[in-house]
């Protein structure tokens, strides 16, 4: 697929993270250290926006349960935490949700412009 254009380098500070929607998918670009990372915005575990999470190092943190994922791989870092009060039997009500790597984008960077390979 052909790269496309999504954003400027100074539109994201490093250390930090911004959301953007190309075409029909909404990408998280981030910036670590200058470089710079792009994934599909939405936690694999129940879809949760992660441009609303939180950097730490080089993981990125869900903001609704808590998973963790490497910028750099993708790969997840540790499963969601999810409490259940203890009067209620662990999978008696809710079913098995597997948590799945991130959706990552190839990044290219040219003139100071961020593309994306969608």
């Amino acid at each position: 697929m052909p790269f496309i254009k999504v954003a400027l380098k100074n539109e994201i500070a490093a250390g930090e993270m911004k959301k953007y929607d190309v075409k029909e998918s909404e990408i998280t670009i981030v910036n670590l250290g200058g470089e710079f990372f792009a994934f599909e915005d939405r936690c694999p575990h129940m879809n949760s926006p992660l441009h609303l999470g939180r950097l730490e190092g080089d993981e990125i943190v869900c903001p609704l349960h808590k998973a963790r994922y490497n910028i750099r791989s993708g790969k997840k870092v540790n499963d969601p935490k999810i409490s259940i009060p203890k009067f209620i039997k662990a999978g008696s009500i809710m079913a098995n949700v597997r948590t799945h790597d991130l959706k990552k984008y190839e990044i290219k960077i040219q003139n100071d412009e961020i593309y994306i390979d969608l």
